[in-house]
């Protein structure tokens, strides 16, 4: 089969590659070349089935490597997106933290909504087939040993995360036989691994506004997280995840710190420790934080602050005790050993380098009439529909052909 432009990948960006570019060139011949038996596999899981498919406030800053988005997102932003998910038949819906969902709340439909605008367009969808090689001969992409040959080709074929999906690491490879480098992958939006003793009472655990900090670096969030046995989950946690990895891959000794009072001062965090140790003063210290946190995490809290004995009492407590159960408040930290792998992550680190593609169009530098779009690309975002706004986006300047 010969193509004008050929699509790896069925995704969010794939699809919206291919739309692109035939509501800008009618006449080319498109087809997007899938794996799985049916497109947008991975959007099926997105936002817990709900698909939470952009955030009104995507913009560069919500990204890893914002350079290089910010070029695309100046040419796609909020707007562009709301009118091109519009156009394919889809409503939307706003929560109170800026995420969108469609309005049916499922994915089905936003996966349907791609396919149907896609059959009307006229581009092929061709499922269950792997693209197992491509090469760049006569001018021409010659896929999977000339199965396919096409004039143009667009990368869209995911990362690593989520394998169950599709998303295999696979067009990487093809991404690097056709000239380009890649970038260290790390699992990204994934849980991180402790080994602290005092996790495992912890587990199930859960704060809507902690403070997460990296100790010793740039990376902090602020937010939910969730505590296992073993594990440290919640969005801000697995936000932090793919910069510990790379930490801990540089063989650097990585601690989690978690101000588990973030809204409260210093001084008036110590206040209020005094107070409670006055109106509990008869009690065990299992009960002195109770009212703050559930029971297992404020005793985790006084054990790490070695302040803890089940048989004394509140009123034992001194001043010196108070102002070392403070610093455990400010700063609860937890060694991290490593994050969870690529099959629990939802996002890859890492990438196609961007040095090695043309600012504003995901066109290489390498390879004449070759681009790439969404995980594929050295670009992940933070949760809250940011990631899927990248696939979108990107796949929509690369189905340009600018």
């Amino acid at each position: 089969m010969h193509l004008n432009l050929a699509i790896i990948g069925g995704g969010a960006a794939g699809m919206s590659a291919a739309i692109s570019a035939k509501r800008k060139n009618p006449s080319l011949s498109v087809a997007v070349i899938e794996k799985m038996p049916r497109v947008g596999k991975k959007l099926l899981a997105t936002g817990n089935g709900r698909c939470n498919i952009t955030n009104t406030g995507f913009q560069s800053a919500q990204y890893h490597s914002p350079g290089y988005a910010q070029g695309i997102l100046f040419r796609f932003g909020y707007k562009q997106m709301h009118k091109f998910l519009f156009s394919l038949g889809l409503l939307l819906h706003v929560d109170e933290e800026d995420r969108v969902y469609p309005h049916s709340g499922t994915a089905n439909s936003v996966v349907d909504a791609f396919r149907f605008s896609c059959e009307k367009e006229g581009i092929k969808l061709i499922t269950g087939t792997p693209v197992t090689s491509v090469l760049k001969k006569d001018g021409r992409f010659v896929i999977n040993g000339g199965d396919f040959t096409s004039e143009y080709l667009i990368i869209a074929a995911g990362g690593c995360a989520s394998p169950v999906h599709g998303s295999d690491g696979s067009g990487f490879e093809i991404a690097k036989s056709l000239g380009h480098s890649v970038t260290r992958l790390y699992p990204a939006l994934v849980p991180m691994l402790s080994d602290d003793k005092e996790l495992k009472a912890l587990k199930g655990v859960r704060l809507t506004d902690a403070v997460l900090t990296l100790k010793g670096t740039k990376y902090k969030r602020s937010g939910e997280i969730q505590f296992g046995d073993g594990t440290v989950s919640g969005i801000v946690a697995m936000e932090l995840a793919a910069a510990a990895a790379a930490l801990l891959d540089k063989g650097k000794k990585v601690t989690l710190s978690v101000d588990l009072l973030s809204w409260l001062p210093g001084g008036e965090k110590e206040n209020y420790l005094r107070r409670v140790r006055k109106m509990r003063c008869a009690l065990t210290p299992d009960d002195l934080l109770t009212g703050v946190f559930p029971k297992p995490l404020g005793i985790a809290v006084l054990k790490k602050a070695g302040v803890y004995s089940p048989s004394m009492k509140n009123a034992e407590l001194s001043d010196s005790d108070i102002a070392k159960i403070v610093a455990v408040l400010t700063g609860f930290e937890l060694n991290i050993t490593g994050v969870k792998s690529f099959e629990h992550a939802q996002v890859t680190r890492g990438g196609v380098k961007t040095q090695e593609l043309e600012a504003f169009t995901l066109r290489s530098k390498i390879t004449e009439n070759l681009y790439f779009a969404g995980e594929t690309v050295d670009v992940d975002g933070y949760c809250g529909g940011f990631n899927l706004s990248w696939a979108i986006a990107s796949g929509f300047i690369a189905g340009e052909l600018g």
